[in-house]
């Protein structure tokens, strides 16, 4: 539990000497925390698309974590206007002065910050940042600042101390490297009003409009950002702006970056008639991809083998990077109309042992493939492309202009194994929380809810060569052995025959879109792990992705090569620590370690949960 004191720094005059030294005292530990660094890198992937309007810091202090910023993103963002509000006039003659040389623009106000963020308007491109602030608040005046703050910004980033026995041991430290007896005292104060877990996103309002992370930042550091979900009027998606790179929401600058080269190259070429792109494949990546490519008056043609709408084995899960997708693409809002709910929850069980029922660091979205695929191919075809359901393509999947979206590649055996899925929907299904993913020797099954009466059940099992499925009916796998909690939460389940599906041959080893001679997206690529909950949200991703560099080439600006390579590019660079981490996480799901004492230990860490959350996403 949070337990907010009262700081010594907070209640001394500016012109005390101690308070001057405490503050020298924090430019050290600053440093030692690396926050300007922390600080910068998280800007950067917030304004990927370019400068923010303001930046505004508040308890600025002294202002000199905004001089430091400045002096490593001025060059990027010349002429910034930058706002210090702090209740004290703590910053000086040179300081002003520096930033001012910088090129920068400050305006410095002495307020407190609740007033002043009373007095100002919402900002579309407005960033306010805060750096070791908010854990001076109580809860009541925390959710109210957050509510200020997020009702006037376009993101806000927190660095703040992280609430955990490493961080209070090194505050009771910090006379060792020369700290007063002011900072020795706050230190551990501040460690004890620090945060842990996911507490500032449960905090945070509206948070269907944002997208948030939260998460340990250095050694002690504790980080929150919240970005402003792209909002659409309509859902029409041909009534929409042509894509381009948008301020605030860009995840991956080197996908930011790859976009704006591509836009500078569609300036500098002769205007011809759009090539035609052919997409082979209709989940969740092709259809991504021709929306998308649409959007840009591509012309385009889907092909598809099955029909729509249909069940598909997939755990149903939106977690991640690919909810900005969504946003950024305006399929967010079509795909909450198709039956879309929010999970806020997860609970892992792992042979005996199991974890409490976690909150997410972000919500993630739940749906039935069976009406998200039809709504993405209903926004497709409306969007002008054309689609050819029920029929096979027969052509070469290397030539210019066919990108490769039709799902898992067979692998009959990998590592010695034979991998199968299932999956089936169920009511009457009680679960602990939105998603709920039980390990066992032989697999693991994940239960998430759709809706009020519907769970999905989807299950990776593996088996020696040779090794049949008979003997096993599909409720057998699923449901488990007998006294487990997965047994006892299906026992009494209705299993709804219709939706039951099964895939064999399923490859699971990380591959390099580098090292094909095809141009693929989603599945067709590489698959990571189920366990992740990242798969969808790797399609929406990798459809993303491909959308510029494919558009370039149809329309003459990029060879069909240099386009292939790009995509390539930048997909192995999201991927590959994503799909490393995955590995190893399925790995300790079946070894005996995930099953001793130290699988309990693994479950009930709250590092080890924000570790893997954020590794695997």
């Amino acid at each position: 539990m949070r337990k907010v004191e009262p700081e010594w720094l907070d209640h001394l005059p500016a012109s005390d000497p101690r308070a001057q030294g405490s503050r020298r005292d924090l430019r050290r530990l600053n440093a030692w925390m690396g926050s300007a660094t922390i600080l910068m890198r998280v800007l950067r992937e917030v304004c990927a698309s370019g400068a923010p309007g303001r930046l505004i810091e508040l308890g600025a202090g002294d202002g000199q974590m905004l001089l430091e910023i400045s002096r490593r993103l001025a060059p990027a963002w010349p002429g910034l206007h930058v706002v210090a509000v702090d209740r004290q006039h703590l910053v000086s003659g040179s300081t002003r002065a520096a930033l001012a040389a910088q090129g920068w623009k400050p305006e410095l106000i002495v307020s407190d910050a609740f007033e002043w963020l009373r007095g100002q308007v919402a900002a579309e491109r407005d960033v306010i940042f805060a750096n070791l602030f908010l854990h001076h608040f109580a809860e009541p005046q925390l959710q109210n600042l957050l509510a200020l703050v997020a009702a006037r910004a376009a993101a806000f980033i927190a660095l703040e101390p992280r609430r955990c026995v490493p961080g209070l041991v090194f505050s009771r430290l910090v006379g060792l490297i020369g700290c007063n007896g002011v900072t020795r005292h706050d230190a551990p104060t501040s460690v004890r009003a620090g945060f842990s877990g996911f507490e500032l996103t449960r905090l945070w309002p509206e948070s269907a409009r944002w997208q948030m992370r939260e998460s340990r930042a250095g050694l002690f550091g504790h980080l929150f950002v919240a970005q402003r979900r792209m909002a659409h009027k309509d859902s029409n998606l041909a009534e929409l702006p042509e894509q381009k790179p948008l301020p605030f929401m860009a995840e991956v600058p080197g996908s930011a970056r790859g976009l704006n080269e591509c836009t500078l190259l569609r300036t500098k070429a002769k205007v011809r008639a759009p090539r035609s792109v052919t997409i082979v494949g209709g989940g969740l990546a092709g259809l991504t991809l021709g929306i998308g490519l649409r959007r840009a008056d591509i012309p385009v043609i889907l092909w598809e083998a099955g029909q729509y709408p249909r069940h598909r084995v997939c755990g149903e899960f939106i977690s991640g990077r690919g909810q900005g997708v969504l946003a950024r693409l305006g399929l967010e809002e079509p795909i909450l109309h198709a039956g879309a709910r929010f999970a806020h929850s997860a609970a892992f069980f792992l042979g005996p042992y199991c974890s409490s029922a976690r909150p997410l660091a972000h919500p993630a979205l739940c749906i039935s493939r069976y009406h998200l695929d039809a709504a993405l191919a209903d926004l497709f075809v409306r969007a002008g492309g054309e689609l050819r359901a029920g029929v096979r393509w027969r052509g070469d999947a290397t030539q210019e202009g066919v990108v490769n979206a039709c799902g898992r590649r067979a692998t009959p055996v990998e590592n010695g194994w034979r991998w199968l899925g299932l999956k089936v929907h169920a009511e009457k299904v009680a679960l602990a929380a939105d998603l709920e993913v039980h390990c066992r020797a032989d697999g693991y099954v994940g239960l998430c809810r759709l809706d009020e009466e519907k769970v999905n059940v989807c299950g990776l099992f593996r088996r020696l060569p040779g090794q049949g499925e008979g003997g096993f009916s599909s409720r057998e796998l699923l449901a488990g052995p007998p006294g487990t909690v997965l047994a006892d939460r299906l026992g009494s389940a209705q299993f709804l025959e219709h939706s039951l599906r099964s895939v064999a041959g399923l490859g699971l080893r990380p591959q390099r879109a580098a090292s094909r001679e095809d141009c693929c997206v989603g599945d067709a690529l590489t698959m990571i792990p189920p366990v992740t909950g990242n798969g969808m949200s790797m399609a929406f991703e990798a459809a993303e992705l491909a959308i510029e560099p494919v558009a370039a080439w149809s329309r003459g600006e990029l060879s069909w090569a240099e386009a292939r390579a790009g995509i390539a590019r930048e997909c192995d660079e999201q991927f590959a620590q994503r799909l490393a981490w995955a590995r190893s996480l399925q790995w300790f799901m079946f070894s005996s370690l995930g099953r001793s004492p130290f699988g309990r230990l693994a479950l009930g860490s709250e590092w080890i949960w924000d570790l893997l959350y954020g590794r695997t996403r």
